[in-house]
């Protein structure tokens, strides 16, 4: 299985089938964890990326709380 990364807040929110706006608010504690990563782009910016496989367990983590996404 491969592990493609994922480039933005909508690659993100894609894979759990939610809104961006929606993975967007739980950025802190998305860093925090380690579960994603911000990097440079050309234009000083930066872009949001995650594995699919670090995203899978942070939602199992939060499952097994009982928390939703």
């Amino acid at each position: 299985m491969s592990d493609q990364l994922l480039e933005g807040w909508v690659a993100i929110g894609a894979m759990f089938g939610i809104s961006a706006s929606k993975m967007r608010r739980k950025k802190r504690e998305l860093i925090a964890g380690g579960y994603i990563f911000e990097r440079g782009n050309r234009r000083g910016g930066h872009t949001v990326c995650a594995f699919p496989s670090s995203l899978r367990i942070w939602a199992a983590e939060k499952s097994g709380k009982g928390e939703r996404l």
